[in-house]
């Protein structure tokens, strides 16, 4: 696992019963990407953020709630820049 993935991971950890999936299915004459989002039950897996992160057709969705009801709280800096 790469070090980007593990970091993705620990940040975004999301709901621990469901993420959501998009998959890209056809890209318009004007490049908007239109495709099906689905929630799967089960909690994102090492191998779907690696999918997310490689870019391409597999955009993962967190549910930005735990399972005690907590929302997740992300704290950005402006200058913050993630090398990949």
């Amino acid at each position: 696992m790469s070090d980007l993935t593990k970091r993705f991971m620990k940040l975004f950890s999301g709901y621990e019963h469901a993420h959501g999936q998009y998959r890209v299915q056809k890209e318009e004459a004007d490049g908007k990407k239109s495709g099906r989002a689905i929630t799967m039950s089960e909690p994102a897996s090492q191998k779907n953020f690696e999918e997310h992160l490689k870019g391409g057709e597999y955009i993962l969705g967190i549910i930005m709630l735990k399972q005690n009801k907590q929302r997740m709280k992300l704290q950005l800096k402006p200058n913050l820049k993630i090398l990949v």
